[in-house]
């Protein structure tokens, strides 16, 4: 056997075990495509059953006599301009600990601009 046989031998090895760990891989990928397909449907069943129980507690609630807002009619305690008074609060809180926060940044150098700026918020909303 000459040199140039045993290179054809190991060269035809090499390619045998290449296309062998090939093949594995293909299996393998085939395998995780196959469970991410099958978590895609697991998830997509989930989310229809958990879509189901908000739509049955909706109707629950409805049923009870929660108020309702009819079609183009703001939720039930809502003002002229879509805002409750809680949430309405709840920016002009926010309003204020950003204006505070902003004042001690700049060490109280702003305070007129800054409070004036809190203000014109709060009567934005109201």
């Amino acid at each position: 056997m000459g040199i140039f046989d045993v290179f054809k031998t190991k060269v035809g090895e090499a390619a045998d075990k290449v296309g062998d760990v090939a093949g594995d891989m293909k299996d393998k990928v085939a395998d995780m495509a196959g469970n991410a397909k099958d978590k895609a449907s697991d998830m997509a069943a989930g989310a229809q059953d958990k879509g189901s129980d908000v739509a049955d507690e909706a109707q629950q609630m409805v049923s009870e006599g929660a108020p309702v807002a009819s079609t183009g009619e703001a939720a039930p305690g809502v003002g002229d301009d879509g805002m409750t008074g809680s949430i309405k609060q709840n920016v002009a809180s926010g309003a204020e600990k950003a204006g505070q926060f902003v004042d001690d940044k700049t060490g109280g150098k702003f305070s007129d601009h800054i409070d004036g700026g809190v203000q014109k918020a709060k009567d934005a909303l109201g």
